[in-house]
């Protein structure tokens, strides 16, 4: 979807409605592998190009992909409310000289399932886009057994969390 200041209003208004304090969140726009995230002081930053990052561009059309922005807005903001940053850096320290980015991961990924049961209870009219999100994630997910620990054990992670479900090919998983 193509960023631009129509598109950074249409987000900032609809901040408003998302949250649940009904305050306006500034949005940036971001381009890398990521769909979005929120940082300390409330401010959001949303991939405008979904599509190429759930590596669905022949899959969605652009209303899906809208729609697929504003889930992320939504859970963004969800984790403003919900997230306790020094709590998940308090858990990775525990993994110090193991995996600590694998551990803060996991937890990552164990409150996003939280954040989205959350909010899609509360504005329902999120569910059909959680699940189109959910599709694509197992859909464009690599085979489990064509990736290396420990991005393996994340990789199933993030398809049980927020694909909820088995991860591909895990039957044939040795390890």
């Amino acid at each position: 979807m193509k960023e631009g200041p129509a598109l950074k209003k249409i987000l900032r208004d609809l901040s408003i409605a998302l949250s649940e304090d009904s305050e306006m969140r500034d949005i940036e726009f971001r381009n890398d592998n990521e769909l979005g995230a929120i940082d300390q002081s409330s401010q959001i930053t949303i991939n405008p190009d979904h599509a190429e990052v759930l590596d669905a561009e022949d899959q969605i059309s652009e209303e899906q992909e809208f729609a697929l922005i504003i889930n992320t807005e939504s859970h963004e903001i969800e984790h403003d409310t919900v997230t306790r940053v020094e709590e998940m850096e308090e858990f990775a320290k525990e993994y110090e000289g193991k995996r600590p980015r694998l551990a803060a991961f996991i937890w990552n990924v164990i409150e996003d399932v939280y954040i989205d049961k959350r909010r899609t209870d509360r504005d329902r009219g999120l569910k059909p886009t959680m699940a189109l999100q959910s599709d694509l994630i197992r859909q464009n997910s690599d085979p489990i057994t064509d990736i290396e620990p420990p991005h393996k054990h994340a990789s199933a992670v993030l398809q049980i969390g927020k694909a909820g479900g088995t991860p591909v090919a895990f039957e044939d998983v040795e390890d």
